[in-house]
């Protein structure tokens, strides 16, 4: 897992490991929580999620009325 975690995944990511660190006096406790968060943000589930957004957007696209109405001007 060599690929790099877009920008401003990363500060969420840093953000939120600065928050747990704060809150959360357990460090296994911790170390549980920062996985899960990184978890959330791994690169190739990312993708897989992205594309399958991108493919449901595709297909739910409606033809708009200014598309399918094309009046030459003469």
């Amino acid at each position: 897992m060599n690929q790099k975690i877009n920008r401003s995944a990363s500060k969420h990511i840093r953000q939120e490991k600065a928050r747990i660190r704060r809150e959360v006096s357990d460090s296994v406790k911790k170390d549980e929580m920062i996985k899960q968060l990184y978890s959330k943000f791994n690169p190739v589930v990312l993708e897989k999620t992205i594309s399958e957004e991108k493919a449901k957007i595709q297909t739910s696209k409606k033809p708009s009325k200014k598309d399918s109405k094309k009046v030459s001007k003469k």
